[in-house]
């Protein structure tokens, strides 16, 4: 018996992989590492445009986006819901088909609420789900609540309450609105639920610090190509934070052309910020990276005291920032035709031997196509977004989705836990992780919430019962993310 334990740790232990360079396709992905989706109903063919994803902790990909099809008079189009394997295939236990269509909705963003609830965002409204489809009928309308504005980004509150960015849909007034866990709209929230921006701000991605203070990424519009970098910030009640950048909006004057598009807030509540512009008369348009400090100002350490650029493409926008386990990111997001990632240190510094001259490009779309979301699990990223098409001479999209490796898999002296339990989970007070093997050594154990943010927890190693208990009884009701050695799970804290 000792001798077969012996021989199940050496065989865990030393799993061998073969090495990827970063930036190779996943050949086990689609078709040699692309999938293209478009979907025919009743013998009618429906571009398929995606705007969000999320990863479910089984590995399936929840997306959303819009379906479309039909020709002049006759086009109309109608919200996507899709579920897809791990492989990129349409889920087919999904609602018997892998996708759900409902009429006059454009689904932007999937909100997660826990492991199997979901806020989706829609042009007009927010609609509830469960991950398998199934509308909650108790939130707002029948699950459905509209909202008359035309909405884009939200987040999630820890009272299960979220905060949309829109623009009403008569004079485009940029706003945030508040809603309740019922969909109701929160009156006491800025003036009768709403809080106004003048009408030359045009407002990106919304996001919470740690205290739920509340971030908003944009730009404002002066004149052609005459714009500025903009971050706001202001409390759940909507009043602006005027300790942050002294009136509550950091505003950086570029050359030409600046958006602010995403941010990542850390764990020391320092806001790295991520857009695209020129920053100088000499600098081209290409990707702009920044960092502040809590207060509003530019962090001096970060790279060229505190705002740098990154020459992707001409069109570098991004969608999406990875934070990894180093603490160095991933930037996904859109060239010209085309989609890239690029992995920069937390101060800015990017990593030239990322990819190919510290980059991962898609090839060129045969027509006009744009990176929306990506996705990373373990050591690779898929970049989803949308390419074109023409049927009877108009312009469709098809969904397109494309696996990478952004690291070298494992070699033969690292330690594989992917055959690890973690349970309860959702968990409540204690987690476990088992069966913890002793011997290893270098092993990283790190805990993030919905936000990013390192969390600090205590850990006990069992000897007798090898395991490994993680003390969550303080935590936060919500979504988690444990990094343990590599190996990402998803963890609901209830």
């Amino acid at each position: 018996m000792k001798n077969n334990l012996l021989l199940y740790i050496f065989l865990l232990v030393c799993k061998v992989s073969i090495a990827q360079d970063s930036g190779t396709l996943d050949t086990s992905f689609g078709n040699s590492g692309l999938i293209e989706h478009t979907i025919t109903v009743s013998g009618t063919l429906n571009g398929v445009t995606i705007f969000d994803s999320f990863m479910l902790s089984d590995g399936k990909i929840l997306a959303v986006g819009v379906a479309n099809t039909g020709c002049s008079g006759n086009s109309y189009y109608k919200g996507l819901i899709m579920r897809l394997e791990a492989n990129g295939e349409l889920d087919t236990t999904f609602d018997s088909d892998g996708y759900i269509m409902i009429s006059e909705q454009s689904f932007k963003q999937i909100v997660p609420i826990t492991e199997s609830e979901f806020y989706l965002i829609s042009v007009n409204g927010v609609l509830k789900i469960n991950s398998e489809g199934v509308i909650d009928t108790s939130y707002g309308d029948d699950g459905f609540s509209t909202l008359y504005m035309n909405c884009y980004k939200a987040v999630l509150s820890s009272t299960g309450s979220i905060y949309v960015n829109a623009r009403k849909s008569s004079g485009y007034t940029p706003l945030i609105t508040k809603l309740d866990s019922n969909g109701d709209v929160d009156i006491n929230f800025g003036t009768n639920g709403e809080v106004l921006f003048p009408h030359d701000y045009l407002l990106r991605s919304i996001k919470m610090d740690s205290n739920e203070d509340l971030f908003i990424i944009g730009r404002e519009h002066i004149s052609n190509p005459d714009t500025k970098l903009l971050l706001i910030k202001m409390n759940t009640s909507g009043v602006l934070d005027t300790s942050f950048s002294d009136d509550g909006i950091f505003e950086y004057d570029t050359f030409s052309n600046s958006f602010g598009n995403v941010i990542h807030i850390d764990s020391s509540d320092r806001i790295f910020g991520a857009g695209y512009g020129s920053l100088t008369s000499t600098s081209g348009l290409g990707l702009i990276l920044f960092r502040l400090l809590p207060n509003g100002t530019l962090d001096n350490t970060f790279k060229d005291n505190g705002i740098t650029s990154v020459s992707v493409f001409s069109d570098s926008s991004p969608k999406n920032i990875h934070l990894q386990n180093d603490d160095s990111f991933i930037i996904s997001g859109t060239g010209y035709n085309n989609m890239f990632a690029i992995k920069v240190d937390e101060n800015g510094y990017q990593d030239m031997d990322f990819g190919t001259d510290g980059k991962i490009l898609t090839s060129t779309f045969d027509s006009t196509g744009y990176n929306s979301s990506s996705l990373i699990l373990d050591n690779k990223i898929i970049l989803i977004g949308n390419s074109t098409f023409v049927e009877c001479a108009q312009q469709r999209y098809k969904g397109v989705l494309i696996k990478y490796f952004i690291s070298e898999s494992l070699s033969v002296s690292e330690y594989d836990n992917s055959f690890l339990n973690y349970y309860p989970n959702p968990v409540s007070n204690i987690l476990t992780i088992s069966p913890f093997l002793q011997g290893t050594s270098d092993i990283k154990l790190i805990l993030y919430n919905s936000y990013g943010q390192k969390m600090k927890v205590k850990f006990t190693i069992d000897l007798v019962n090898n395991s490994l208990t993680i003390d969550t009884s303080k935590l936060k009701v919500g979504v988690y993310f444990l990094s343990f050695d590599g190996v990402n799970k998803k963890i609901i804290k209830n």
